[in-house]
């Protein structure tokens, strides 16, 4: 299985816990890789993860569920 970071979009074949500077807790939050993303702020799809300016979002950035 993969994971991705859903503030970055780093991926990983382990989970793991790292420093992630668009984190708002500052450490990557992994979930398992999937086909396709949506913000749960704004509502954004991505086949890809992502992670950029959501104004919807109280610390700034898409964050991102599958």
């Amino acid at each position: 299985m993969s994971y991705v970071c859903k503030y970055c979009g780093r991926k990983s074949s382990i989970p793991f816990s790292g420093p992630c500077p668009k984190s708002p807790h500052k450490n990557h939050e992994l979930i398992p890789e999937q086909p396709q993303y949506v913000c749960k702020y704004c509502g954004r799809k991505s086949s890809v993860p992502f992670s950029g300016p959501c104004s919807k979002s109280p610390h700034g950035n898409h964050e991102l569920m599958g």
